[in-house]
C-alpha cells in the first residue's frame, strides 16, 4: 500500500471519523493586513475576524459595535486568561474561530516577555535574507561547544515525507557545520518508552563535553519533556541547554481522546492492528493523560526553552491538516492536530509564525532553521538568558 494512502486512510481514521460527521463549509472572506511584522492574505471565517485584523488594530476603527465587542474581549478581567483553552473556546463559540485564533496570536506577538527572541530571531532571518543564504554563517566558532540532538515526531520512518523526521532541519544543521544526531526513538512508541531512550542519548552524548540543544517535533515535544522533567534527575540535564519545542503535543490532542471512545475507537484499533502498530501510543496522547503527566513536570530552570508554534488562519490551512482542524474548530484555534495553546510550555518564549499549521510546509523552513539554531546559540551567550523560562512561572501558569 502506497505510504500516502496509508498516511490519509489513518487521518481518516484518527480525524474526520473518530469525530464521527461531517463539517460545515468554512466562510471564505478575503483578509489583508499585518500582525506582529508578518503579512497575512488569506481568508477568514468572519467579518469580524476581517474587522480586528485590517481595521481595529490598525487604529482605523469604524463599526461602534464591533469595537465594543472586541473592547470586552480585551478587556482587564480577561488579561489572565487570555491562554486559556476554555476562554477561547468561548469567543470561538460568541463571535468566531479566526477571531480568536488573531486574538491569541496577537496577544502571543505582543507579550513583552516574547519580545527579545522573536526581534532576535527575525533579524537572523532578515541577516540571512540580505547576505544571500545560509552558507555565510557557516563554520561560526561558537558552534562547535554545542551538540544538537533532533528528536523526530509520531510515525517518522514510516511516513517521513509529513516532515516528522526532521530531514530538512537536519540537512540545515549540516550546512551550518553544526555537530548534529538524530535521536532514534520508535517509531510508534508510547511517550514513556520514548522519554527513556532520549534520556539515555542525552546522557551519551553528554560525554562528549558539549553543551546539548533538543529540537522536537510534535509527539516528541512530549517525549522530551517527560524526559526532562521526571526521567532524568536535575544533575543529569545539566548538560543540556536548550530545547526548541515545534509543534508539540504536550497536552494532548482532542483527536485522540475522539479516536480512544467507543465505538470510534473500534475503526482505529482495526487498521493499527492491519498495519501491524500497537494502539498504546494513541493513548498516551489523550489531553487528559498528557494534561496530568505534564502538570507533575519540573523541567529544570538552567534549560532555555523556545516554544515555536504555527498557528493558521482557516484559509491558511493545508490539505495535510484540513480535516481535522475543521474537526477541532467547535474546541477553539488550533493547528491541525491540537490546540494552540495545548502546544505551549507555559512561562516560556514563543515564536509564532501565522500562517501554517501543525505540518510547517514554510517555503523558508531551511533560512528559519537557521536563524533559530544561531537565535538560540546567543541566547544562551546572552548573561540574561536565566530569566528566559522561569519553571516557577510556568507552575503558577499550570
Amino acid at each position: 500500500m502506497p505510504k500516502f494512502q496509508c498516511w490519509w486512510i489513518l487521518g481518516f481514521l484518527l480525524g474526520c471519523l473518530a469525530f464521527g460527521g461531517c463539517t460545515a463549509t468554512i466562510p471564505t472572506i478575503p483578509v489583508d493586513g499585518e500582525m506582529g511584522g508578518q503579512h497575512i492574505a488569506t481568508t477568514v471565517d468572519s467579518e469580524m475576524a476581517r474587522y480586528y485584523l485590517e481595521e481595529y488594530l490598525t487604529g482605523n476603527s469604524t463599526n461602534p459595535d464591533l469595537d465594543e465587542i472586541i473592547r470586552t474581549v480585551e478587556s482587564n478581567k480577561h488579561q489572565q486568561s487570555s491562554l486559556d483553552p476554555k476562554f477561547l473556546r468561548d469567543i470561538s463559540a460568541r463571535l468566531s474561530v479566526d477571531f480568536a485564533t488573531l486574538y491569541l496570536a496577537n496577544r502571543i506577538l505582543n507579550d513583552d516577555s516574547n519580545q527579545p527572541v522573536q526581534s532576535l530571531f527575525y533579524n537572523e532571518s532578515a541577516t540571512i535574507r540580505r547576505g544571500g543564504g545560509i552558507e555565510q554563517f557557516a563554520s561560526d566558532p561558537r558552534y562547535s561547544a554545542y551538540v544538537v540532538l533532533f528528536v523526530p515526531g509520531w510515525f517518522y520512518q514510516t511516513d517521513p515525507w509529513t516532515g516528522a523526521d526532521l530531514a530538512k532541519q537536519r540537512a540545515v544543521a549540516t550546512r551550518l557545520g553544526l555537530e548534529h544526531y538524530l535521536v532514534a526513538i520508535e517509531d510508534n512508541g508510547t511517550i514513556a518508552k520514548n522519554a527513556s531512550i532520549i534520556a539515555a542519548e542525552i546522557a551519551r552524548h553528554a560525554r562528549k563535553y558539549k553543551k546539548i540543544i533538543l529540537v522536537s517535533v510534535s509527539k516528541a515535544g512530549a517525549e522530551v519533556a517527560l524526559a526532562l522533567g521526571e526521567v532524568m534527575s536535575e544533575a543529569q540535564t545539566q548538560p543540556v541547554k536548550a530545547w526548541i519545542n515545534i509543534g508539540g503535543l504536550l497536552q494532548g490532542s482532542l483527536i485522540a481522546d475522539a479516536a480512544l471512545r467507543w465505538p470510534k475507537r473500534w475503526f482505529a484499533r482495526l487498521y493499527f492492528y492491519y498495519r501491524g502498530w500497537s494502539f498504546d501510543s494513541v493513548a498516551g496522547m489523550a489531553t487528559e493523560a498528557s494534561r496530568a503527566r505534564f502538570n507533575r513536570l519540573r523541567i529544570p530552570r538552567h534549560i532555555l526553552i523556545i516554544n515555536y508554534i504555527g498557528i493558521p488562519l482557516s484559509g491558511d490551512v493545508s490539505i495535510l491538516a484540513r480535516d481535522r482542524y475543521q474537526d477541532l474548530r467547535s474546541a477553539g484555534p488550533n493547528d491541525g492536530l491540537t490546540l494552540i495553546t495545548d502546544g505551549l510550555v507555559p512561562g516560556c518564549m514563543t515564536i509564532a509564525q501565522l500562517g501554517v499549521d501543525h505540518f510547517f510546509l514554510d517555503p523558508e523552513i531551511n533560512l528559519k532553521t537557521a536563524a533559530m539554531i544561531r537565535t538560540v546559540i546567543k541566547l544562551l551567550e546572552m548573561e540574561s538568558r536565566h530569566r528566559v523560562c522561569h519553571p516557577l512561572q510556568r507552575m503558577l501558569d499550570h
